[in-house]
């Protein structure tokens, strides 16, 4: 299963490249910058893999699936070692968590970053 809520700013690694370059050319000293790219969840980013590898994409759950989870496997994890991602903390961080950033600060100071 895969958290249908967790959501991320995707970018590809030429267009944050270029971002970080013209962040140290042309940035303020003393300022800070988001770079980001579009916001997508998991579901959309392996609907696309899906897509060009005709994998299917796993099943999509509810957040709440894996914050029940979090607190069964938290009492398992006490008697034998789980792997990071079926830890008590793994499980919670999945149950719809978001990772989304504004670049518009960035953009309108002194860069616009063409989209793939």
């Amino acid at each position: 299963m895969i958290p249908r809520q967790t959501a991320f700013c995707w970018a590809h690694v030429d267009d944050l490249a270029r971002a970080h370059t013209l962040a140290m050319e042309k940035g303020k000293s003393g300022q800070t910058y988001i770079i980001a790219g579009p916001m997508h969840t998991v579901v959309d980013g392996l609907k696309i893999a899906e897509q060009l590898t005709g994998i299917p994409t796993p099943r999509a759950a509810p957040a709440g699936i894996f914050r029940a989870m979090s607190v069964v496997m938290g009492m398992v994890e006490t008697i034998v070692p789980l792997p990071e991602a079926y830890t008590r903390e793994g499980l919670r961080g999945m149950a719809g968590v978001t990772y989304i950033g504004d670049n518009g600060k960035a953009r309108r100071g002194w860069a616009t970053i063409r989209a793939r």
